[in-house]
């Protein structure tokens, strides 16, 4: 069974989604709306966070501070030593997709900074927008159905998938989404199924490619007056079928290797209650731009849209483009930070900000340098010529159009989230696999702190014999230490520290954000199908642990909402000495802070990533798909090996599933290991290396480990118990003694235990694989022999013997009972003890047991009381003479046994 959700490789196409975590502030449903007009409606929200991504203090803090001065008073980004890192405006209507244009314009920028593309990448932001809003579709995985799911969406609009598109969103979606394998994608793209060109389903329009057109002057007069007005094209419509093959899903062209999310400019640590501007977090914005030439994606409340717009009283755009949010304001809008000027005057903004200084926005609503669709003739934006870095309130227009860009105060009071993205690598022709567990849309990260002991660690299981190369982790604080381990698990396992360690390591993170780290390439391991493994993390800050996980809200009421599967056994916490499983709801409860019935979380944001083994064949390379079984495991079947000390077992190994033709000299050599050679022994047969005897040494576990190299590796639990007795044979002298007053202690002829191939007789030595002790063996009565296991033995057996002495004193006879008929016809009598029996003497406690009665019809008329001796006659009995058999025993004691003697009663009904 699939674990880890789709595990498919299709040349640059990845493993599914997973949604991790949105900001803090967003709330629980939409992050915000926007129509087709661009404008926006400012959503209710969780509020501002005190902790996510903040700094809290200490050395991190420190070192960037000490930067300030190395950062000049103006950059931008579009022009470094004349080259360019900031790709064109574009315009994202008819949709709510801001976030997602953010979070593409900031990635094209890091791209173009690390060489890995050049000024022209396009990367899809219907890709990105689409598969953010589609849960889960795989039907072979735990995991399948997770997501965004959709609970009131009419027929009407399914038939367009605009509702996924207009939900609105956060830039942090894109994070989870890249870290998921799922974008970023380049739109014009070669299909590799196809060999087509895939502009056509990746680029930002519907399948009509249908356009929204508006009356538009195109001529005018020496004078500026429109001469001559035309239907121009504006954006693409709505009313269309935006959606995307769910075989894109896994299509990127780009490795993410970090989310860098930054410390809020706004919010973070309050001081005294009260948020306030945070000098760290501008410089931390300066420093993504001027150190590596990467583009900011950011959040603020986009309040006024055109110069001079009357907005009821408020008003945060100014006529030169300048905004200011001058209180504090949910954030609704998404763009990119691409400059900044430290002397951009305060006089220009409507309400001056505290001080100067403001960074240059590259918005996501058009520009008219741009051609359709990305103009979108709304003349919005500085024009032409008045967009420079440094500001320069003397530049002319080189011509009246608009460029998309704009001014933002550094002391806005709406700004949140700033994010920007880092890659390292070109996506592999043959891709890449991913394992994770955490498939829903998070609407923000949660971080809980208190317990020093937090570890956190998923449990996955690999879908396809591939080399685990790098592990990714989520952090919410920046200067976080992360300590990670990965273990080889047996497929019975109890915890994830369970097994073999195959890797560790330690990393401090600048920032909070998403992190894929590289094992070392010692450490780098090929697992087999089927194996399962774990990865442990541990974060702290401050030496304080956390852990962090996703939230959302499934509340159905909501037009969208979000699911979450944590199944048993794939996620745990560790805290207070032991791991517990996610999947119990008590322990997801007792993590959640907020209280909200409706939120919920998801697995652990922890992943890991394995690279297709390859081969050559003839001229072309091709993926292995074999795995390897040992004996009859296979595909993680559940189980466990058993021994006994001294027994072995032979275990043969082979490759299963290979469905192509292997090259004529494929020979994998196999290695066979035991990691505690002192329980377990293995040894290789010399003749066929895919064979191994594995035998049991002494009481305990150890771990084999099947290793075929490139080929992959099995790890088996082999648990060595002791033998155990069995059974006594007989007693020397027979097993009835005299009373002597001493401890009596039989002699055993021979006990019987397990046997092993170094035990091979059953017949077991005294004081080598057992020891005797006694109980009760003085007095006359039952006394104990007891056998306990010693050496390679366990467990205990007894049996009995008998002691005897001079029978005690007893004397009794039986009397004649008379009872009258009449008296039994509606009730049963008693007849005490004293009219039954005649004791003279007796030496000893006495008991009393029914034996016979001289008409057995009428047995079951009669009871004896143990104890006292007293016979009941049940009501019913009819006339006649019944002679009724007691068995009276005076017990034994001390140095005398027992003595029984049978007496009759006569009992005579007339």
């Amino acid at each position: 069974m699939r674990r880890s959700g789709m595990s498919k490789i299709l040349q640059t196409l990845m493993i599914a989604a997973a949604l991790c975590a949105g900001v803090i502030m967003i709330p629980a449903g939409p992050a915000f709306a926007e129509d087709a007009g661009g404008t926006q409606s400012i959503q209710p929200s969780q509020g501002y966070s005190d902790q996510v991504f903040a700094f809290r203090k200490g050395a991190a803090r420190d070192a960037l501070l000490a930067q300030e001065a190395a950062y000049p008073e103006a950059f931008d980004l579009r022009n470094v030593d004349g080259k360019s890192y900031v790709t064109p405006v574009r315009l994202q209507n008819p949709f709510g997709t801001c976030w997602g244009f953010a979070a593409i314009a900031a990635s094209e920028s890091s791209l173009i900074a690390s060489g890995l593309a050049d000024e022209t990448v396009d990367l899809s932001e219907k890709h990105l927008a689409y598969f953010t809003t589609t849960a889960l579709n795989d039907p072979d995985s735990p995991q399948n159905g997770e997501g965004v799911i959709w609970p009131n969406i009419t027929k009407e609009d399914e038939k367009t998938s605009a509702y996924k598109y207009s939900t609105g969103g956060v830039t942090f979606f894109a994070t989870s989404m890249f870290a998921s394998g799922i974008g970023p994608g380049q739109e014009n793209r070669i299909d590799p199924d196809t060999g087509e060109s895939m502009l056509d389903i990746l680029s930002y329009r519907g399948t009509r490619g249908e356009r929204i057109t508006r009356r538009a002057a195109i001529h005018h007069d020496a004078e500026g007056n429109p001469t001559e007005y035309a239907r121009v094209p504006v954006w693409y419509s709505d009313d269309d079928d935006w959606s995307i093959p769910d075989k894109y899903r896994l299509y990127q062209s780009f490795r993410l290797k970090n989310s860098i999310d930054l410390p809020p400019i706004y919010g973070g640590m309050p001081i005294d209650g009260v948020y306030n501007y945070s000098q760290e977090g501008m410089l931390a914005i300066k420093q993504q731009m001027y150190e590596h030439h990467r583009a900011v994606a950011i959040n603020f409340c986009a309040e006024s849209f055109l110069p001079g717009q009357d907005t009821t009283g408020k008003e945060y755009m100014s006529s030169h483009w300048a905004h200011y949010t001058n209180q504090l304001e949910f954030s609704n809008h998404a763009v990119t930070i691409v400059g900044w000027d430290d002397n951009y005057p305060k006089e220009n903004f409507v309400t001056p900000p505290e001080g100067d200084g403001a960074f240059l926005i590259k918005n996501s609503w058009g520009s008219e340098m741009n051609e359709f669709p990305n103009n979108g003739y709304r003349h919005w934006g500085l024009l032409e010529g008045q967009d420079g870095v440094p500001y320069d309130a003397n530049a002319k227009a080189v011509s009246d159009k608009a460029t998309g860009y704009f001014w933002i105060s550094y002391y806005d009071r709406s700004l949140e989230g700033p994010t920007t993205f880092e890659y390292d690598k070109v996506t592999g022709e043959n891709g890449y696999y991913v394992e994770q567990l955490d498939y829903m849309q998070g609407l923000y990260p949660e971080m809980e702190t208190g317990c020093p002991d937090y570890r956190m660690a998923n449990v996955f299981t690999a879908e396809a014999t591939s080399r685990l190369s790098e592990v990714s982790i989520l952090t919410t604080t920046p200067g976080t230490e992360v300590s990670y381990e990965v273990r080889l698990l047996p497929d019975d396992f109890t915890s994830p520290e369970d097994g073999l360690l195959i890797a560790e390591g330690n990393q401090t993170f600048e920032y909070g954000g998403y992190h894929r780290i590289t094992l070392d390439h010692s450490q780098q391991r090929v697992l087999t199908r089927g194996q399962k493994y774990s990865v442990m993390v541990t974060e702290s800050t401050e030496g304080q642990n956390y852990i962090c996980f996703t939230v959302s809200s499934n509340d159905p009421g909501r037009t969208m909402a979000s699911r979450a599967i944590i199944n048993p056994k794939e996620s745990f916490c560790f805290r207070n000495g032991m791991w517990l499983d996610l999947s119990d709801e008590k322990v997801q409860k007792s993590l959640m802070t907020l209280g909200d019935p409706s939120e919920i979380m998801d697995n652990f944001p922890i992943k890991s990533y394995l690279e297709p083994i390859t081969y050559q064949e003839g001229g072309s390379q091709k993926v292995f798909d074999g795995y390897l079984a040992i004996n009859n495991w296979q595909d993680g079947t559940p189980g466990e090996f058993e021994l006994l000390i001294g027994d072995n077992k032979v275990l043969a190994a082979e490759f299963r599933g290979i469905s192509q033709n292997m090259p004529a000299d494929w020979d994998p050599q196999i290695r066979w290991i035991s990691d505690n050679p002192e329980v377990v022994s293995v040894t290789p047969s010399e003749e066929d290396f895919g064979q191994a005897v594995i035998t049991g040494k002494k009481e305990g576990s150890a771990n084999i480990i099947v290793d075929a190299g490139q080929y992959g590796t099995r790890l088996l639990q082999v648990k060595v118990k002791k033998l155990e007795l069995l059974w006594f044979g007989s007693f020397k002298n027979g097993d009835t003694y005299k009373y002597t007053g001493r401890p009596i202690k039989p002699e055993v002829t021979y006990i019987y235990g397990d046997s092993s191939p170094v035990h091979p007789s059953s017949m077991l030595e005294e004081g080598v694989d057992y020891i005797l002790s006694y109980k009760d063996n003085v007095n006359v009565g039952e006394g104990k022999v007891i056998a306990t296991g010693i050496g390679d033995y366990e467990g205990s057996i007894q049996t009995t013997f008998t002691i005897k002495g001079p029978a005690v004193a007893l004397k009794v006879k039986g009397k004649t009972v008379k009872v009258k008929a009449g008296a039994l016809k509606k009730k049963s009598l008693t007849i005490k003890a004293k009219k039954a029996y005649k004791v003279k003497k007796a030496g000893g406690k006495l008991t009393y047991q029914k034996d016979a009665v001289s008409d057995p019809g009428a047995a079951k008329m009669f009871t004896v009381s143990r104890k006292s001796g007293a016979i009941k006659v049940r009501k019913g009995l009819e006339k006649g003479i019944y002679k009724l058999t007691v068995r009276v025993t005076a017990a034994g004691h001390g140095k005398v046994s027992g003595r029984t003697k049978y007496v009759t009663v006569t009992i005579k009904v007339n």
